[in-house]
């Protein structure tokens, strides 16, 4: 599904739209209905939200999953859920 050409989703793409975000702009993690960070990015691609795509996109941005934890939980999960916090932390990843 997430195979289509106009969804450029990469870690890069995903750095190059947090920079247009504001810094302080605060998102809600716990938000389950597509407007966490994720669920943000995801609008901004065009990718209707749902549970499984939301955990492909963060497949594809951060590796598998292990069990119920996953990488994108440090970057989106950790406090402060601001814009520029979690580009600092995405940046900080290993690739």
């Amino acid at each position: 599904m997430l195979n289509n050409p106009k969804w450029a989703i990469s870690r890069q793409t995903f750095v190059a739209w947090l920079e247009t975000k504001n810094a302080a702009e605060e998102y809600n993690w716990r938000n389950g209905e597509g407007d966490c960070l994720f669920g943000q990015y995801m609008k901004h691609l065009g990718v209707e939200w749902d549970w499984q795509t939301y955990r492909e996109i963060g497949e594809r941005l951060f590796g598998v999953w292990q069990g119920t934890t996953h990488a994108n939980h440090g970057v989106a999960a950790s406090m402060p859920w601001t814009f520029g916090a979690a580009l600092a932390r995405t940046r900080n990843m290993p690739a």
